[in-house]
């Protein structure tokens, strides 16, 4: 199978520059502020956000109103939170707003009444991991990815937990719970629920560094890009998201692209030839030219393109590299998590 660069796709480059990402994220610890900022200061290093603020859950507990100025929220505990109820009402009704909320260590591990979240988080299965006493803190590192091209594990290469690898060993979770990825013992470590307004996810370890302790999550390892991945994903994707299924050789495979703004367009590049990356006006396409182009297809109001394409019965057992680009008003371009497809 022999993929073509299209001229006119390399017109529309030319128009479309990198969007810088303009999400507000909130950094909400029980925990020291040494910690806050040790977990603000990774954000912050991703030169993904406008703005990371943090808010220090031991003597503050943010209204609806202060949780909405944000585009989603990172919370964990090392301490008690100052009201873990009230924090809980606010989290479920800002989650029923469209907020995105990630938990982590210890807020999803803990039994005791202050250290995770009560009120409608509890009761109404807001936690995808059910909050239970007992932490295995062995060494581990990102094991088993369940869903490779989620955009969760974008640019996800390793990750590893550090000598003390907090995580927690809750057999219990919510009704719609998947596993995105395990750690390398087999206790899972990325978490999702795509049941409520905004999609949900735990993150199962401690937040703060080898920068501030030495045993913990290794810097040198992409654990700030797993946290902003998550932050960008609970508050509605960020970036949007391609997933490829029903690949058929001889009849066809289908796309299915999340998280775009509904009315914009966007296209797809698809090669046979390798990863990339590929320079271009709008970044790094994770996709070999010369490629083939899908044509442009319009968002739906739910952000929504979903479309099949002809799959050439020669290309069986080939692998197909895809990355979808959002071409946006205002002239920018967001790349979606590029997906590798096994073809049967």
């Amino acid at each position: 199978m022999k993929f073509l660069c299209s001229a006119i796709f390399s017109l529309c480059l030319l128009q479309h520059t990198v969007s810088a990402q303009g999400l507000d994220v909130l950094v909400l610890g029980a925990d020291s502020t040494a910690a806050q900022d040790d977990v603000k200061a990774n954000l912050d290093g991703t030169g993904r956000f406008n703005t990371v603020t943090t808010i220090d859950g031991r003597s503050v507990t943010p209204s609806l109103a202060t949780l909405n100025t944000f585009d989603a929220v990172v919370t964990w505990s090392n301490y008690d939170y100052s009201d873990s109820t009230a924090l809980g009402n606010n989290l479920a009704d800002y989650v029923d707003q469209g907020g995105g909320v990630v938990v982590m260590v210890f807020s999803n591990t803990s039994a005791g009444a202050r250290r995770t979240l009560r009120g409608r988080w509890t009761s109404e299965s807001y936690f995808i991991m059910e909050p239970v006493s007992g932490t295995n803190l062995s060494a581990a590192s990102l094991g088993f990815r369940y869903q490779p091209s989620h955009p969760l594990l974008a640019n996800v290469v390793s990750f590893y937990g550090g000598s003390t690898a907090f995580k927690g060993t809750s057999s219990s979770f919510s009704p719609g719970m998947m596993v995105v990825a395990d750690w390398t013992d087999g206790t899972p470590l990325i978490l999702i629920d795509e049941t409520h307004n905004a999609p949900r996810v735990d993150l199962n370890f401690f937040p703060e560094s080898s920068n501030l302790v030495p045993s913990y999550w290794d810097t040198n390892t992409d654990g700030a890009t797993l946290m902003a991945n998550a932050l960008e994903w609970s508050a509605g994707g960020g970036l949007p998201e391609l997933r490829i299924t029903d690949l058929i050789p001889g009849r066809y495979m289908t796309f299915d692209i999340q998280f775009l703004s509904p009315g914009n367009e966007v296209i797809t590049v698809v090669s046979s030839l390798g990863a990339g990356p590929t320079k271009s006006p709008v970044g790094d396409i994770l996709v070999t030219a010369p490629w083939f182009q899908t044509p442009r297809f319009i968002a739906d109001s739910s952000g929504v393109v979903n479309f099949t394409t002809t799959l050439p019965s020669g290309a069986s057992g080939r692998t197909l590299y895809s990355q979808a680009i959002e071409l946006k008003g205002d002239g920018t371009a967001d790349l979606s998590n590029p997906v590798a497809s096994a073809i049967p």
